[in-house]
């Protein structure tokens, strides 16, 4: 379509997008003498603005499922079911606004894929729920929720956002930067923050697993195939399945020890030191012998001596 002043209007048309380079033109002579003309026009529909409306709040959607890592256990499921039900709604409010081909589409592909995500998650908060039944009985079930939960924790959020910045059309080059680098900072803070629970599931559920083979009630063929592997492993260094050791370990009436030193120490954030006080003779050393120092701090006193003393108002 032209205008008068023989503009081409339709290379502005908002909808779909002019190929020039597909564009070709003939003619041939009719059988009954008349010169025909033929125009190979190739158009296709400009996808961007269909792919970020449905996009962009799918991403946040998403979004919100990674964060269901943080919330209550006993909401995670419902949050993830009623997230799919939104993202079902939305896609089929865009298939009516999209025509119907007979492939999978670029939309079709991603709501797809989106769906799949969503499963996943439930699908790790059902697994988390039952896992945490029977823990004083399976003693590494502990081990296993920390893991589900730090997994989901580390992954999810900065996944969605890798995924979104190459699929969203149209970003700005520096946008599209600052997510990946968000996305793999944000998995590595989040990931250095976790490695502290998931140390201390790791020796409360090998504590407990010890006490459990050391417990006279239970006897050997009642640990399971995975319990074995990690006693194996943990006391006696060996990469294997069987009870032989163990049972000729507790049959000498020798049971098994789990140490696990840990670090004492003290964090005082925003602490404001005005005073160190120690009491010391002519000789410099501590009258009483005690070697004991009073650091006086907003309304807090720690004494080291003897032993950790903490007062704080």
């Amino acid at each position: 379509n032209t205008n008068y002043d023989a503009s081409l209007t339709f290379l502005s048309n908002p909808t779909w997008m002019w190929n020039n380079a597909s564009t070709s033109f003939s003619t041939y002579l009719s059988g009954s003498g008349f010169l025909n003309s033929i125009y190979h026009i190739a158009v296709t529909r400009k996808s961007t603005g269909a792919m970020n409306r449905i996009t962009i709040p799918i991403m946040f959607f998403l979004l919100f499922v990674g964060l269901t890592y943080w919330v209550n256990p006993e909401r995670r499921l419902d949050i993830c079911v009623g997230i799919l039900l939104a993202v079902s709604a939305l896609y089929i409010v865009v298939l009516e606004n999209i025509p119907l081909v007979g492939y999978l589409t670029t939309v079709d592909s991603y709501v797809f894929y989106s769906f799949l995500i969503i499963l996943l998650a439930a699908i790790f908060h059902v697994m988390f729920g039952t896992l945490v039944k029977k823990i004083d009985i399976w003693p590494l079930r502990i081990l296993y929720v920390r893991l589900i939960e730090t997994s989901g924790r580390v992954f999810v959020i900065p996944f969605m956002l890798l995924y979104f910045s190459f699929l969203i059309q149209g970003m700005v080059p520096i946008t599209k930067a600052l997510m990946i680098s968000g996305a793999i900072i944000g998995a590595v803070v989040i990931a250095i923050r976790e490695a502290p629970g998931v140390r201390s599931a790791y020796h409360k559920s090998l504590a407990m697993l010890t006490e459990k083979a050391n417990n006279k009630e239970v006897k050997v063929c009642d640990l399971s195939f995975l319990e074995m592997f990690v006693l194996n492993v943990v006391h006696f260094n060996k990469v294997s399945f069987s009870f032989m050791d163990l049972s000729h370990h507790l049959f000498h009436h020798k049971e098994l020890k789990h140490s696990h030193k840990k670090e004492q120490s003290l964090h005082v954030k925003h602490l404001s030191i005005y005073h160190i006080n120690a009491t010391k003779g002519a000789d410099g050393i501590d009258t009483e012998g005690n070697n004991n120092v009073e650091v006086t701090a907003d309304h807090s006193r720690v004494n080291f001596g003897t032993g950790l003393d903490i007062d704080e108002e």
